[in-house]
């Protein structure tokens, strides 16, 4: 994996991060747990689920095997999410030797997967009537390697 290629990958890890930020903050307090019906996972579990998927890119570039998320309440949640995105960066930053087969299967399979559930995220917070702020996406301050609450 070249220079381009970890930028390019950090660059869209940090992009998906500042998403779901916007979508967590200032949540109101039933969130958590709204329910949208249908079999559709609360902003928790789908949170929780999100930091299972960020272990998971991160045992793809030679880390760790993941393990599930461990936090029931959002607050444990978002810093349990935040770590494993951390750890998935540094892995990003770090990798050497890792094959440009390695980052496609990253970014077709828990990149991609992380950027559906942050728009979920988004969806469910104005499903529960508090829609989240709007943002000019393309001068947003997004930096690979800075994540909540550094982008504050």
């Amino acid at each position: 994996m070249d220079y381009r290629e970890k930028r390019l990958a950090r660059h869209l890890l940090a992009a998906m991060a500042y998403r779901t930020a916007l979508a967590l903050e200032n949540a109101p307090e039933g969130y958590p747990g709204f329910d949208a019906g249908g079999g559709v996972p609360t902003p928790l579990r789908a949170l929780q689920h999100m930091t299972a998927v960020a272990r998971f890119m991160t045992s793809l570039l030679g880390g760790p095997a993941p393990t599930p998320a461990t936090a029931d309440r959002l607050e444990g949640a978002i810093d349990e999410f935040y770590r494993a995105v951390r750890d998935a960066d540094q892995r990003l930053k770090d990798a050497e030797g890792v094959g440009a087969d390695v980052l496609l299967r990253v970014a077709q399979g828990p990149l991609s997967d992380l950027t559906h559930h942050a728009g979920q995220l988004c969806l469910l917070r104005r499903l529960a009537g508090s829609p989240v702020r709007k943002v000019r996406f393309p001068s947003a301050p997004i930096r690979a390697g800075k994540f909540p609450p550094e982008l504050a």
